[in-house]
């Protein structure tokens, strides 16, 4: 020990020093580092303001230390994204970026900084590290960022959606799944649940609005984020679209990408991604603190406002970059900040009804059983977002009940049951274009009624707003009373502005109609005629929400709604041959003449498929080709009619469904409804109306066939149509031919002049043409995703669409069924035309 002596200072142990001294050297260290964090901070925040972004605006809903989180993850983000974007030339690699420095400077955050070459890092090292340590950020999130980014800095084609969905975890899930750390203080959730495949789809949903904003500006960087099997499906070729894009000429852009390919049938399919993904964005709100709700709120809110853009018109991103004005950016600020406001945005409720935690790499397998029209919906919907999909059909052709049989006599292919659309059946006519049918429909907006006497009248819309439109058909409709008219015209003014309850929905109709004081006269000729043929069903077995749906989007909702749509060619061509080409270019393994004998789950949660050679007449005399062996599926969709499920699942597969056996029995309680086509050959032609629809008679439509114009043709062929035909003679087909002819001769002058004979006839009845509309038939409907949750859905008119048993409801079931399974693998899109 040194001498206290001699003018030497004396070392000091700082542990002897004065307590008063300790801690003000602490305090000092403390401050220091604080001044420091805050520097940090302070860096971050200006990034982040600099940005711009949509995203900085909501950071001011959080408390303070979760803004300041915010600001150090964005600028992480900003930095990283600057990082690959700073290259002159986007045909070369950035040959500054190296994305093995970034993650080995995330791995040392928490450490002192080290001499590298990521100096702008270093501002926000400190505030970057005090934000994951005090909420948990996991670090791997940090390195997926990275990695995203890097992917950016290498303009590669993207092959499959799966690797675009790669891709968008990266850049976006992972910055969601970072910031659900900061606004809840559950934290980040768990890998497989449903919060984080809600936070996965959310980040999904921003990025493909990004991708779609900005396909200019990253073409000029030669980029393209549309995965390269979509763009060939639509007959684009990557390159040369990256090309057309880049041209400065704003209208030739679009003029030169439009000759490519389908642009809108692209976009349409990646809006229907980017929808979905919004769709289950919506249930983060629930598992975030109240704070981190209102940011997640103006976020959601910003974005899907500009994705709306680009959804109403696919080329707004050629002529420049979609984005919110000043005052749309002020009115979601101020409604976000203001409490009340808030709280009375109530966004809608996701459209999937089951949670699911299951994930499944690459492309799902999904089988599609039921070759009708909702299972030809589903496979095409399944097979266009990526899933190999398998649809199989017992029969030898597809098309279900929509079919046709030729008769041997005149070769003729014959629709067993004349169908027609409506133009408020829109799922109807997206599958007609879909399909390339759109020749082959005749819209005819003009109604062809013959009156119970036979006085001929048409009805068309009247030049008025809807639903005024058609009050023409109410003053023009014979064989009714001043008292008949002012009667149903109040009721259909009260039935407009009801709005349906539970209740009002299951009430009778002829219950109601006698509460609304209609005259029997006014029943049998105006009302029952119109829901008689447009429901399948008795007056007295229907139900007043089937009523609703039929008279006011039927009729009144649009002055367009009711305009017919009439097949101009034979079901058979119309909806199976058209339906086997479209399903071929899109690569879904159609197998027919086979049927499903049953259904068996794995204990890992997939399904296989037992298959029996189907022994109709029709599969005897095709050659079927051999079916392979088919593989597992991750998803299953029954398309088939309801009475044919407790044939397909077997009694162990029901009792392994939550509440299979009693849900089974319940859908089994579902009546059916017969409809009956009267298909009639006469020697002379004598009927020169379009379609005819017959007041209160026992023929209600009658129908020329497809192509009946030769007045010179030895035969002429008429099909009647009789819905609800549980009253006439069963079994005895010549009976009913007696009626009809009678009836047709009561009704239409022009048959007896014309000298015509009914040369021959066929009566074909469906006894379970349609189900019925009765007391409790809601009740039994089942909605698509009943056994969702073990990959189990179903599809069929029968089932809960909120829609009669129509066309529109089995496609409109399809599309519904498509939306719960591409949720359930992982591959989340709205393809339904409307919820």
């Amino acid at each position: 020990m040194e001498p206290a002596c001699g003018g030497h200072q004396v070392s000091e142990n700082p542990a002897r020093r004065p307590c008063c001294f300790r801690n003000a050297e602490v305090q000092w260290v403390e401050n220091q580092s604080m001044i420091q964090l805050d520097a940090s901070y302070a860096a971050c925040q200006q990034i982040a303001q600099a940005s711009g972004s949509n995203f900085y605006r909501a950071f001011d809903f959080l408390r303070l230390d979760r803004r300041r989180a915010m600001t150090a993850l964005y600028a992480f983000s900003r930095l990283a994204d600057d990082a690959t974007d700073g290259d002159s030339d986007p045909r070369a690699p950035d040959q500054r970026w190296q994305a093995e420095d970034w993650l080995e400077w995330i791995d040392g955050l928490d450490q002192n900084p080290s001499p590298n070459r990521l100096e702008p890092l270093e501002a926000i090292r400190l505030a970057l590290a005090d934000s994951v340590e005090r909420f948990a950020i996991p670090k791997e999130l940090l390195k997926q960022i990275v990695l995203g980014v890097d992917q950016d800095s290498r303009p590669e084609s993207i092959e499959h959606y799966g690797q675009l969905q790669s891709y968008m975890y990266r850049v976006a899930s992972a910055v969601g799944l970072s910031c659900m750390a900061i606004w809840s203080t559950k934290g980040v959730p768990l890998a497989g649940t449903s919060e984080h495949r809600m936070a996965v789809d959310c980040g999904h949903a921003f990025q493909l609005t990004n991708i779609l904003r900005d396909l200019v500006e990253d073409a000029q960087r030669g980029r393209m984020y549309l995965a390269q099997e979509d763009l060939v499906r639509f007959g684009f070729h990557r390159d040369s679209l990256i090309e057309a894009l880049r041209g400065s000429d704003v209208a030739r852009r679009g003029q030169g990408v439009e000759k490519l390919g389908d642009w809108k049938g692209l976009m349409r399919l990646y809006c229907q991604r980017a929808e979905g993904c919004y769709d289950q964005a919506r249930g983060l709100v629930s598992h975030l603190d109240a704070d981190g709700q209102r940011m997640f709120a103006m976020i959601w809110q910003t974005y899907h406002q500009i994705f709306k853009q680009i959804q109403d018109d696919p080329s707004s991103p050629l002529v420049g970059r979609p984005s919110l004005g000043l005052p749309q950016k002020i009115k979601l600020y101020v409604s976000h900040a203001f409490t009340p406001w808030f709280r009375s945005l109530r966004a809608p409720e996701p459209r999937t009804t089951f949670r699911s935690d299951a994930m499944w790499e690459g492309a799902p397998r999904v089988a599609v059983v039921g070759g009708g029209l909702a299972g030809i919906q589903t496979a095409m919907h399944l097979a266009k977002h990526g899933c190999e999909t398998w649809l199989i059909e017992s029969r030898s052709r597809l098309g279900g009940r929509v079919g046709s049989f030729t008769d041997p006599q005149s070769g003729q292919a014959i629709d067993y049951c004349q169908h027609v659309g409506m133009r408020c059946c829109g799922e109807l006519i997206r599958f007609i274009e879909d399909t390339g049918q759109r020749d082959q429909w005749h819209e005819q907006s003009t109604l062809w009624f013959r009156s119970r006497a036979g006085r001929p009248f048409q009805a068309a819309a009247w030049p008025l707003p809807a639903p005024f439109h058609l009050s023409g058909l109410l003053l023009k409709w014979p064989d009714l009373s001043p008292v008949d008219r002012i009667a149903i015209a109040s009721a259909l003014g009260k039935l407009i502005r009801t709005r349906p309850t539970r209740d009002f929905e299951r009430q009778m109709a002829l219950e109601w109609l006698k509460a609304q004081r209609q005259p029997r006269n006014a029943i049998d000729s105006f009302w029952s005629t119109i829901l008689v043929s447009a429901l399948g069903e008795q007056l007295p077995r229907i139900t007043m929400g089937s009523v609703h749906k039929v008279m006011i989007d039927g009729f009144a909702a649009t002055k367009d709604a009711y305009h017919l749509l009439v097949p101009q060619r034979s079901l058979s061509e119309l909806i199976d041959q058209a339906a086997r080409e479209s399903l071929a270019k899109i690569g879904v393994g159609l197998v027919v003449g086979q049927a499903v004998e049953g259904l068996r789950r794995s204990g890992s949660g997939t399904w296989s498929l037992g298959l029996k050679t189907k022994s109709d007449s029709a599969s005897k005399l095709l050659a079927l080709p051999e079916i392979p062996a088919l593989p597992e599926f991750q998803a299953v969709v029954l398309a088939v009619p309801w009475h044919r499920l407790g044939v397909i699942l077997s009694d162990a597969t029901i009792g392994s469904l939550p509440d299979g056996a009693k849900t089974l029995r319940d859908v089994q309680s579902l009546e059916s409804a017969p409809i009956t086509g009267v298909h009639t050959w006469w020697s002379k032609k004598w009927f020169n109306d379009p379609h005819a629809i017959l007041v209160d008679r026992l023929c209600q439509w009658v129908f020329p066939g497809p192509g009946e114009s030769d007045p010179n043709a030895s035969e002429h062929y008429y099909q009647i149509v009789i819905s609800g035909s549980r009253d006439l003679p069963k079994g005895d087909p010549e009976a009913v031919l007696r009626s009809v002819e009678a009836d047709l001769r009561e009704v239409f002058p022009e048959l007896g002049n014309s000298g015509a004979k009914l040369l021959r006839g066929k009566v074909v009845t469906d006894p379970q043409s349609v189900f019925s509309v009765s007391r409790g038939h809601d009740e039994s409907r089942l909605e698509t995703a009943t056994f969702g949750a073990q990959g189990l859905f179903l599809a069929g008119d029968w089932t809960a669409t909120g829609w009669p048993a129509t066309m529109e409801g089995a496609l409109r079931s399809g599309s519904l069924a498509a939306n719960q399974v591409l949720h359930y693998v992982g591959r989340a899109a709205e393809v339904s035309v409307d919820r």
